[in-house]
């Protein structure tokens, strides 16, 4: 089976993202250069995108399903 998982980064809380920013930012731009993760969902982003992301997941099981 070739399947592609992907990789979510979720950043949702004021003092992770607005006290330690600076660190947190560099260690989140080296995860998604090596490839560790595929996407990163910042505040309200997250409540915005999330419905999206399960949509294509959603999709994706359901041809995952038709092809067996």
């Amino acid at each position: 089976m070739n399947r592609k998982i992907k990789h979510y980064l979720m950043v949702d809380a004021h003092f992770t993202w607005w006290v330690k920013g600076k660190a947190y930012l560099c260690r989140i731009i080296d995860m998604l250069h090596m490839g560790l993760i595929d996407e990163v969902l910042f505040g309200r982003e997250v409540a915005e995108r999330l419905p999206v992301l399960v949509d294509e997941w959603v999709q994706a099981i359901r041809l995952l399903l038709r092809q067996q």
